[in-house]
Formats: C-alpha cells, structure tokens, sequence
C-alpha cells in the first residue's frame, strides 16, 4: 500500500511539472546520467518544481505537460547478444503535444557495484513510445541479479519526469538475471518498405506544440534481417538512415536516422520504426530527394541503397521527396 501511495504522489508531481519558460533548465542526459540514484532524484526535483514555477501563466499554444510512463516490464532472464548478454526492457510513455525528446532507463545490480543505462528514443513529434528497448551487459559485467531503478527524461519542451525504485513497484516486478549464449551474423538487413511522413515542412517554423523547437521531417521503415540459407544466425535490426539532396546547383543535403540507434532490441528479425531529423533552419526552400538509404544490423552487416541503383519508388510508393519552404 505505502508502495502504491509512494506512486500515486509521483504521478502528481510528474503532472504538475510544466513548461521550460522564463528561464527554467530541462535536465538532459549528459547532466544525470553517472549520477547516483539519490542525486539524480535531487536534481529531478529540483528541476521539475523550477519548471512548475516558471510555467504559470505559460501560453495554451505551448505543451506544458511531462511524459508519463504508462506500463513497464523486463525479460526476468538475459539472452544472448552480440555484444554478450541483453534484456529487454518493455514500456510506454505517452506526452500529449511536443512529443517525446529524450529518456533512460537505469538499471543497477542488487550488490551495487555497477549500473546499465538505456536510451527511449525520442518520438519526432510524435506523441507515444511503446516497444522494447534492448539493455546491454558485456562480458566483463559479472553475471546476478540486477533491478531498474528509475525512468526519466523529457519532452520537446522542456518538460522533464522522473519515476524511482518506490513508483516503479506499483508496475511489478522490475528485477533480472543475466546468461549468455553468443552466435554470428554475416547477412546485412534489408528494406522491403517505408513511408515519408512529412513530405512538406516549413524549415522556419518551430514543431507543432513547442515554444521553439526545430521544425522536424520523419520517416517510417520496416527493416528485416534474414539468414543466408541457415549459415548464419540473426543478430537483428540496429539502425537506418536516410539521405535527401537538392538537386539545385550546389544544393544542400541532410539526413534522417534513429535519434537513439541502440534502443532497438536485439535479435528482432522485422521491426517497423520512425526516423527524423530536427531541420537546420538556413536550409534552402526547394524539393530535396531520397538520395541514399543505409540499414545496418547488430552484428555490424550495412546495405546501402542509392539512386543510381534503386528506384525507390518501389520501397516509398509515389513520395520519395520532402520540400522544404520557408
């Protein structure tokens, strides 16, 4: 019951946290991540009641809402990998406008001698992350028993949230073990089918729900990984990244690619996700075209496509371009 309180208290304050104006700091990776549980609680709490502070009176047009963790679970048993032994962490966590930009998961073992970080990708605008996140122990990590301890991140706007041990125990069981069984990959992923999802964007326009983020493109593949006739095993899909050019004289190019590559499971054979970029705003106006698409699997397999060599209107359909207007 005191567990489920301790949750319940959280929750309210997670929800009153709100919007990065006038002045109030989002925590971001880099800042918390080697901090011990306690001082990474503190600086959560500070952060979200600065952010409490400065965002009364904030614009309605402005997303002044944190994330919330709506589920969590974890395999109790590691598998192989390959980079040595892996669990996979399950969640969801929803925002309401200015999308998901970044968090973590940390996990320590029981004996507190070390700790594992892994990232939840952010969501490029959009609203909810739900999937499985792959949480890596190599070798020179001894194997026993660990536990997550805390979640937390932030949205687009600035709008951190924070779960510890005592909340998380409201959603179950949270502790694993680690094994090991390594196998080989020699057989490069390949992409069957994806979708331009923002085939016209406005460069000089913040994304929807923010007081000033950078306008964003987004993609949607699937990506498979296969054996070659049984003589190799799967490692599974890593990451993707796509490039557009324009084809003015002297025309620019950008790309769009995971914005936390690692956090995609290992050993998933077929996996459908988005890629985005948050665009420089001095891009030129003009249309820039699917140029170059690479996918890549855990094993370190890449196969490239290019336009000299693939129509990509059979994997795009009809938009294989995004324009850019200012």
């Amino acid at each position: 019951m005191k567990k489920t309180s301790t949750h319940a208290l959280l929750t309210a304050a997670c929800l009153a946290a709100t919007a990065t104006v006038a002045g109030a700091a989002p925590l971001r990776s880099d800042a918390v991540r080697h901090l011990s549980p306690s001082q990474r609680a503190a600086a959560f709490k500070a952060a979200m009641a600065e952010q409490m502070h400065a965002g009364i009176g904030a614009p309605e047009t402005q997303d002044v809402t944190p994330p919330q963790l709506k589920k969590i679970s974890v395999t109790r048993q590691a598998t192989a990998s390959a980079n040595g032994q892996q669990v996979l962490v399950n969640l969801t966590v929803t925002d309401d406008w200015s999308g998901i930009e970044w968090g973590e998961v940390t996990a320590v073992r029981v004996d507190g001698n070390d700790s594992k970080h892994v990232a939840i990708p952010g969501t490029f605008g959009g609203r909810t992350f739900s999937g499985a996140l792959a949480m890596e122990f190599p070798p020179s990590l001894p194997a026993g028993e660990w536990k997550i301890v805390d979640v937390y991140g932030a949205d687009a706007n600035g709008n951190n949230y924070w779960y510890d041990e005592a909340s998380l125990a409201a959603f179950g069981n949270l502790t694993f073990k680690v094994s090991s069984v390594p196998s080989a990959d020699w057989t490069p992923p390949e992409l069957p089918s994806g979708k331009i999802l923002t085939p016209l964007v406005y460069v000089t326009r913040p994304a929807k729900g923010t007081d000033g983020h950078p306008a964003l493109v987004r993609a949607e593949l699937k990506v498979v990984d296969r054996t070659d006739q049984g003589m190799s095993g799967i490692s599974g899909v890593r990451r993707a990244e796509l490039f557009f050019c324009s084809e003015a004289p002297w025309g620019q190019c950008f790309s769009a690619t995971m914005s936390q590559p690692d956090s995609i499971p290992y050993g998933e054979r077929e996996i459908t996700f988005l890629v985005g970029q948050a665009l420089d705003p001095n891009l030129e106006a003009g249309d820039y075209v699917l140029s170059q698409a690479m996918v890549e699997d855990w094993a370190g397999m890449s196969r490239y496509y290019d336009r000299a060599n693939t129509d990509f209107s059979h994997i795009f359909g009809s938009v294989t371009k995004i324009t850019l207007k200012r």
